[in-house]
């Protein structure tokens, strides 16, 4: 419960950050000393997804594939697009969208942590649901973010390497975001799929607990 409190309050931070008008106003610039105190508290928040990665590397026996394929996209997401493109209005969608999951997450954990999971069905129905709004949306925006991305990418020339071979082939950074693109839809399907089955074999489960009303 604790990494998604961070997961929360580093979304909120980004968003602050945005609409911020102090002398350092992108995502994950460099520390300078023009930064004020409370800036330099942003930067470091900035890295609440890095939190949740460690938590579930340490903190779970048995790493769920899709889990961390995730995590590892929404980190690179993060930090190697929207990076390059602070500006673009599919940013702020995108980390909206993050901010709503987590808020869901924690409450939900919240819930469980009280031992109230599946004492309520209407919330368990609502978190096994919500998947299918948020996942396809938060896929939608993330390619969008890309595609928005590679113009400015490709201008800036980042990570660009000559490869000394008889193709005249060189490395790119662009290489990247092609591969997420075409990576992408086989690793959301099959996302999607799982989160189907699980959302059924949870809410069956929440079904036996529901207390029988008791008949005068």
């Amino acid at each position: 419960m604790l990494h998604n409190s961070f997961q929360i309050f580093g979304c909120v931070f980004i968003l602050y950050r945005i609409f911020h008008e102090g002398p350092v106003a992108d995502f994950t610039g460099v520390y300078s000393k023009e930064d004020t105190k409370i800036e330099r508290i942003f930067k470091w928040l900035e890295l609440a997804p890095f939190l949740e990665l460690v938590h579930h590397l340490i903190g779970i026996s048995k790493m769920k594939t899709h889990i961390f394929v995730g995590m590892l996209i929404n980190i690179w997401i993060l930090f190697g697009v929207i990076d390059y493109n602070p500006t673009s209005p599919y940013a702020m969608h995108w980390i909206i969208i993050r901010c709503v999951q987590k808020t869901i997450r924690h409450f939900y954990n919240a819930y469980s942590a009280m031992d109230l999971k599946f004492e309520v069905y209407a919330i368990d129905y609502i978190r096994m649901t919500a998947f299918y709004v948020m996942y396809p949306l938060e896929y939608v925006y993330s390619l969008v973010l890309v595609f928005n991305t590679l113009p400015k990418v490709k201008e800036l020339g980042i990570g660009r390497y000559n490869m000394p071979n008889l193709m005249n082939f060189d490395f790119d950074y662009q290489l990247i975001y092609f591969f997420y693109i075409c990576a992408s839809l086989p690793n959301f399907i099959n996302t999607f799929v799982y989160l189907h089955r699980k959302r059924a074999q949870q809410l069956e489960i929440a079904e036996r607990f529901i207390r029988p009303v008791k008949q005068d």
